[in-house]
């Protein structure tokens, strides 16, 4: 094709006055640069709301892995202080294996005020409580337990 056959295949698609020419024209150079401006905003927008959303989900997960590690050693914490070289399990050795009325009054005392003090600064914890499996009793509680205690029912994190 030679440039005298586009220029004539232009022509015959083109309306044939110049009026109707410059009006077409003016039509495109308006309609162009808005498609143009309207599409980069368009992907410009979407990429952004992409990368909000991308890092609101990053921070979330961040803070929701921050408050589990924090709740477990908030509860390791707590079960080192339970544990019989804590202050707590220290307490309860003796107190299991004193004699002295008076003695064991003032141990019980004492393992109560620190198990809720612990249960007060890890409100996490929950329920604490020393349950003897051989008479199925409770021996201390921070909150109170119904009678029948089934530990089948309960978490297994709890067993």
């Amino acid at each position: 094709m030679n440039f005298y056959e586009i220029d004539a295949w232009l022509f015959k698609l083109l309306p044939y006055s110049l009026k109707r020419r410059i009006s077409l024209l003016l039509r495109l150079c308006a309609i162009i640069p808005l498609l143009l401006m309207a599409s980069v905003s368009y992907f410009s927008i979407r990429s952004v709301l992409e990368n909000k959303i991308e890092k609101g989900v990053q921070s979330n997960l961040k803070q929701t892995k921050n408050g589990v590690e924090r709740m477990f050693q908030n509860m390791d914490y707590t079960s080192r202080q339970f544990a019989l070289n804590g202050i707590i399990g220290e307490k309860l050795e003796r107190y299991l294996t004193t004699q002295d009325r008076v003695e064991k009054s003032d141990l019980y005392e004492q393992i109560y005020k620190n198990m809720v003090l612990l249960n007060f600064n890890n409100p996490e914890t929950g329920l604490v409580t020393y349950w003897l499996p051989q008479s199925k009793s409770i021996l201390f509680e921070t909150q109170h337990v119904k009678d029948v205690l089934d530990l089948g029912e309960l978490p297994v994190l709890a067993n």
